[in-house]
């Protein structure tokens, strides 16, 4: 078999890089929350008070990007409301890595 043929010489070397945790004076802060919560938070750069309340409750006027900067939204939203109208299905298709089954799950 082909793979049973193949010589490694060169030794793999595994270098992990681990950011550090977010600090202490912050992980005490917002009992609220999971330290797994407030590490995510740090990562984000979410750390006040105000930026937090944006972040778990957004205005969706203001705090979220536009969808229909997206090319050709106003013509998917055209043809699903027009779909809608007519009271035909509508298939969703996503893709098959991690973020296109969340994508479609969550449509």
């Amino acid at each position: 078999m082909l793979a049973d043929s193949w010589q490694y010489d060169m030794p793999i070397i595994k270098e992990w890089k681990i950011k550090e945790g977010a600090p202490d004076d912050f992980l005490e802060q917002f009992p609220e929350f999971s330290r797994l919560v407030k590490q995510i938070l740090w990562e984000r750069g979410v750390r006040d008070q105000k930026s937090i309340d944006e972040f778990f409750n957004p205005d969706w006027e203001t705090d979220v990007h536009d969808p229909f900067l997206l090319k050709d939204m106003d013509k998917a939203v055209e043809r699903i409301l027009r779909a809608l109208d007519k009271k035909e299905k509508i298939a969703v298709w996503g893709d098959y890595d991690a973020d296109g089954v969340c994508g479609a799950a969550v449509l």
